[in-house]
């Protein structure tokens, strides 16, 4: 399972985000929503671990060897880099947005 996690400065464009990376995009959230997902989806000790560890440098930290993924979408007919820095932990992908547009605010 891969989850991608977009920092705050990415969530005004989520919408936009999910539509132009399609299926992948499906799988997209946000920290806060990582954090309060219902059990069946990530169990206790997942929730528990990223209510202490929900700020990116720590959570970089913990999933050590990080590999970059880079896509490219249009937000606002804008053209955008997306980079993410994406390790494991515990058995699932975790991919971590890097930066932000800054439109939409």
């Amino acid at each position: 399972m891969t989850l991608w996690l977009l920092n705050r400065a990415w969530q005004p464009n989520i919408k936009d985000i999910k539509r132009e990376l399609g299926e992948l995009g499906q799988r997209i959230i946000t920290l806060e929503q990582f954090t309060n997902s219902p059990e069946e989806e990530l169990d206790n000790h997942w929730q528990e671990q990223l209510k202490l560890h929900n700020d990116n440098e720590e959570l970089r930290y913990m999933l050590g060897d990080l590999e970059n993924q880079s896509h490219r979408v249009n937000i606002r007919n804008k053209e955008v880099p997306l980079q993410a820095d994406c390790g494991k932990l515990e058995g699932y992908v975790i991919c971590l947005f890097k930066g932000g547009t800054g439109t939409g605010k």
